[in-house]
């Protein structure tokens, strides 16, 4: 059953999870759920997580023991590419978002060290992309992208790409029973994300740099960019 409908203009095609603070049909400004609007994947709101209603929605996460946890099995991984975008705004933690657990997992975005991280394990490896460009403040549109076609991981902030490395094995992702979580990284709060993050895309393909710099466009204005 299809909740809401994407109210933006951003990329349709491969698009299979979307969890967007402002759209009503994903969160109605109160309570525990929240609610992915392309495939009705249920999130669970865990320790307070906050909302906010500036910048028409976002949620925010005490870096504590919040993340949003949507249970799900295998609808979110088993891909031969992937892209996987968030608009953030706050830098500090560790695990941002992703179906991690600190150990195994098909894919996370961190922030660490002064970088951004952007991480793929495939069936045979795990693949990173790091840049060492400073967070900086603000609102930031952070995506990576992975093609086990192409070999290549890439990661892009507001549009732009900063990083890309080359995967030589594993034409898949790897494959596991891990929740997804915003905020965080499931089965431990030691490394979660204090900040705030207004919505989220997973594509069951790797966008082209055109299409990630469309998205970037669509909805920067939201976040008076």
């Amino acid at each position: 059953m299809r909740m809401g409908s994407i109210t933006t203009d951003i990329v349709s095609d491969g698009l299979i999870f979307n969890a967007d603070a402002a759209n009503r049909a994903c969160y109605p400004k109160t309570g525990n759920i929240a609610t992915d609007t392309i495939n009705s994947i249920s999130g669970s709101l865990h320790n307070n997580v906050d909302f906010n209603s500036n910048n028409l929605g976002y949620w925010e996460f005490d870096g504590i023991d919040t993340g949003i946890i949507f249970e799900e099995e295998g609808t979110l991984d088993n891909f031969s590419e992937i892209t996987f975008a968030l608009w953030i705004n706050g830098v500090s933690g560790y695990y941002v978002a992703g179906k991690d657990n600190g150990s195994t997992g098909p894919f996370s975005i961190l922030c660490r060290n002064s970088r951004w991280e952007w991480y793929v394990r495939t069936t045979d490896n795990w693949y990173g992309v790091l840049n060492n460009t400073s967070y900086g403040s603000g609102w930031k549109n952070v995506v990576g992208t992975w093609s086990g076609i192409s070999n290549e991981s890439k990661l892009y902030v507001n549009g732009v790409q900063i990083g890309s490395t080359t995967s030589t094995v594993g034409s898949t992702l790897y494959v596991n029973n891990n929740n997804f979580v915003l905020g965080g990284y499931d089965g431990s709060t030691s490394y979660d994300y204090d900040g705030i993050i207004a919505n989220s895309q997973i594509y069951n393909r790797a966008l082209s740099a055109a299409e990630v710099l469309h998205n970037y466009n669509a909805l920067k204005s939201r976040f008076g960019l």
